[in-house]
């Protein structure tokens, strides 16, 4: 006998995260506009590069705004998950465009090291801080959706921005007063050092994700533990425990148990399911959990033909 539980799988992203995504998007849009007229009026590479990385900040906010409005739409026919699983795909992507543009700054960063350009700084000055200032209002838009690493990858990629952006004022201040013209490139190189690092949990949380490993905050031998620890359950086996969506967290396990007898069976295997969903929702935030229960009587009969098919001369 086989008893299933499945939480719901019907959730529906807030529609203030969408309203978010569109004002950021339409923020960047406009950033990259005012630093693309301000690096060609200034001579400064470094704001036309920065207008570069702020455009793919600008897909990668897309893609993320995507993927969170596709998480809420119901699941048909083959995509009985739904579209949930993109956001792991965006915030993996994300984490490419990161890289991408990190090694893209490093690069400029090293040249104009070894070849320092003169810059007008007041514009430079002006038009970094406005990108600042953007950015941060960006970056709180995002803020309130740290649950979701999808939303989160975005956070961080508004966040790095608005600290590269005020290293580039602070830059100007300091050139304005020193003329060290080298300063901005090895301000630009630091701060992609730093990045660098968080780029890379962004990118190994996803694509753990990706290959369907538990999720780095939940511990497989503790929910095993937790599972055994039942009075009614003396097994567990084929434990999975994996991430459908950013935010959604899956078990499937098999539970031998002892044989129940007595009236009030149906009511021992209730009691059962309610107590261990509940447990698993409490201690671990798993809300979607299928749990099949097998007899150990049951267990035994099965190992015992699978004894005698194995070994047919043991029946003579």
């Amino acid at each position: 006998m086989h008893m299933h539980h499945g939480g719901s799988d019907h959730s529906h992203p807030p529609p203030t995260l969408n309203r978010s995504f569109a004002l950021a998007v339409v923020l960047n849009v406009l950033l990259v506009f005012g630093e693309g007229v301000g690096g060609l009026v200034s001579g400064s590479v470094a704001l036309l590069a920065d207008a570069g990385h702020n455009l793919s900040d600008v897909a990668g906010l897309i893609l993320a705004w995507w993927a969170h409005w596709l998480r809420g739409k119901p699941h048909r026919g083959r995509w009985t998950y739904g579209w949930r699983s993109f956001t792991i795909l965006a915030a993996n992507v994300n984490g490419i465009l990161l890289v991408v543009a990190i090694v893209g700054v490093s690069l400029e960063s090293i040249r104009r090291l070894m070849v320092p350009t003169e810059i007008l700084e007041v514009p430079v000055l002006v038009v970094a801080l406005i990108a600042a200032l953007l950015n941060f209002g960006t970056a709180k838009l995002l803020s309130h959706g740290h649950s979701d690493l999808n939303v989160r990858g975005a956070y961080l990629h508004m966040l790095a921005d608005a600290v590269v952006s005020l290293a580039v004022v602070v830059g100007a201040i300091i050139i304005m007063l020193t003329e060290w013209l080298w300063l901005d490139a090895a301000i630009s190189l630091a701060i992609c050092v730093v990045l660098a690092f968080g780029t890379w949990g962004l990118l190994r949380e996803s694509t753990t994700m990706l290959m369907h490993a538990a999720p780095r905050e939940i511990d497989v031998d503790e929910v095993r533990n937790s599972l055994l620890s039942h009075a009614l359950v003396s097994r567990v086996d084929d434990l999975h425990v994996w991430s459908v969506s950013t935010t959604d967290v899956l078990l499937t396990a098999t539970l031998v148990c002892p044989e129940l007898n007595g009236p009030n069976m149906w009511q021992q295997h209730d009691r059962l399911l309610h107590d261990l969903h509940a447990g698993l929702e409490h201690d671990f935030s798993i809300a979607h959990a299928t749990l099949e229960i097998t007899y150990a009587s049951a267990v035994d009969d099965r190992q015992s033909r699978q004894s005698r098919q194995a070994c047919p001369l043991n029946e003579s």
